[in-house]
């Protein structure tokens, strides 16, 4: 669900990107919106199963500022990346950022199968 949820949202990021028609950037813009609670989701069950009781609390308390800490530093940096290239480039440069994302992902989808 993770891998899913982080390919649909580096396709519809590249698609909005391109698209020259505002419709479809809506329509892709609902889509990916669709999957980000996906990507939550199997982020914070990740969390539950890897971490012990006792540091639960710790994990889940760095999470969040972290969270939101990396969120303003990439809309800070999304300014200044589109003043200096085209939206195109920085809607790209996005999906395959999150699609290294699902890369980095695959080792952990083979142990689960093995086991």
């Amino acid at each position: 669900m993770l891998a899913a949820g982080l390919l649909i949202s580096a396709a519809g990021t590249i698609g909005m990107g391109s698209a020259h028609n505002v419709l479809l950037a809506i329509l892709l813009q609902a889509l990916t919106g669709f999957f980000y609670p996906c990507v939550h989701i199997c982020i914070n069950t990740l969390i539950l199963q890897n971490t012990e009781t006792a540091y639960m609390g710790r994990v889940g308390g760095i999470m969040g500022p972290m969270f939101m800490g990396f969120m303003v530093i990439g809309m800070s940096m999304a300014g200044y990346l589109k003043g200096t290239f085209s939206l195109f480039a920085v809607f790209t440069g996005s999906g395959v950022l999150i699609l290294m994302g699902t890369l980095i992902l695959l080792p952990l989808l083979r142990i689960r199968k093995l086991a």
